[in-house]
């Protein structure tokens, strides 16, 4: 996409943080795209966008790894404009490059990019259905549709990111109730901690929008950054494109991203949830709310916490405690929140073989070999550091 003052717009009503970099970085945007046939203004935004990107990395972060900014969109333009261009080295002085020479850089860029502009776009969209049954004390069958985003990147460490994208509709106040009734269970039911008794005191709850922010952040904290998917160079396969056949017989890192969205659509949802809060009896034993993959608490505020285990079964995770009884194996985990694991104790963050279903799932959709690829969780190594340590993509989910 071509960087327009609308996109830009959208960057900037929905940042979260203003600093002077970021300022000035407007500044020169909106001067840019008021005449981009002006060299000077293109070597002004170069200098701004440097700028600003070296403030960020000295918290360590960029804009995409930044809490404070709106991901992609005109921020994605930006850096695609400069990509044939060095990046300032942190703490050294901005260089103004020569006008001239910078805006024969950026169009010979982006004439020899095969996507055009914006490299980084989507070149593939799949859906298809995870479909999923876990047996046992606590039985959750999930048929849920996922929606995926394949993005050619080739920027730094990784080569290209698949974005599944995961809209929610969720059902608030007296429709809370009419809904898990809707799905077969009985109206006392939706008023108790547990299914079939527990304490008193559930009702539906209003998922305003600060509600809605939080619950994305508590999500994407906890599971939406966490994982590359590393396949070594492979044999290429006859009839694949130009650009798949060049990263194949290179190496691939597959940046895996989940994207927790809400909807007012059912037909465009992928799962439905109730928002309820807790009273009384019901809240001292369950203060966040959250009591299953369907009632969700309007307090549950991260971070971790019973949310992002029941976000965990939406990903193809089963309960990790008590006798469970999934994809063919039985495994008898104890009665307690004793072991370091989300799908156990809600505190703890997903292991690498949390991500093995949807992993082997995006390896059948996308063409890469499960038995050959690994996960990697730490990615402050280099990602082909020696000491990097990987698991298996293949495998069942409790290897």
């Amino acid at each position: 996409m071509a960087l327009t003052l609308i996109s830009w717009n959208a960057v900037v009503s929905k940042k979260w943080k203003t600093s002077s970099e970021f300022k000035q970085l407007d500044t020169a945007v909106k001067a840019y795209i008021a005449n981009t046939a002006s060299a000077q203004n293109l070597s002004a935004l170069k200098a701004k966008w440097d700028a600003w990107n070296v403030a960020l990395g000295k918290d360590g972060k960029t804009y995409s790894t930044s809490d404070r900014y709106t991901k992609g969109c005109a921020l994605d333009d930006i850096a695609t404009l400069f990509r044939a261009v060095p990046t300032a080295v942190p703490g050294a002085a901005l260089a103004t490059p020569n006008p001239q020479a910078l805006a024969a850089q950026v169009i010979a860029s982006q004439a020899a990019t095969k996507f055009g502009v914006r490299d980084n776009r989507v070149v593939v969209k799949k859906t298809e259905r995870l479909v999923f049954t876990m047996t046992g004390p606590t039985n959750m069958n999930v048929d849920m549709e996922l929606r995926y985003n394949f993005r050619k990147i080739g920027v730094g460490k990784q080569d290209a990111e698949i974005l599944v994208t995961l809209p929610i509709k969720v059902h608030q106040g007296t429709a809370a109730k009419q809904y898990w009734q809707s799905l077969g269970y009985s109206a006392d039911s939706f008023d108790k901690t547990v299914h079939g008794g527990g304490k008193p005191g559930v009702t539906g709850a209003t998922a305003n929008e600060t509600v809605l922010k939080t619950w994305t952040k508590t999500i994407n904290d906890w599971w939406g950054n966490a994982a590359v998917i590393h396949h070594p160079p492979a044999a290429v396969q006859a009839g694949q494109p130009s650009w798949v056949k060049q990263q194949t017989a290179e190496q691939s890192y597959y940046r895996l991203k989940f994207e927790f969205t809400f909807t007012d659509d059912s037909s465009k949802a992928c799962k439905e949830v109730c928002c309820v809060q807790t009273a009384g009896e019901a809240a001292t034993v369950n203060p966040s709310g959250t009591i299953d993959a369907v009632r969700w608490g309007v307090n549950d505020a991260g971070p971790g916490g019973p949310i992002c285990h029941e976000v965990g079964h939406f990903l193809g995770c089963p309960d990790e405690y008590y006798t469970i009884e999934y994809d063919g194996r039985t495994v008898n985990w104890g009665d307690g929140y004793t072991r370091d694991t989300v799908m156990n104790n809600p505190d703890k963050k997903p292991l690498a073989r949390h991500y093995r279903r949807m992993g082997q799932e995006l390896a059948r959709q996308f063409g890469f070999d499960p038995n050959q690829a690994s996960i990697i969780l730490n990615v402050g190594l280099s990602l082909n550091n020696a000491a990097q340590q990987r698991h298996k993509l293949s495998g069942h989910i409790w290897d």
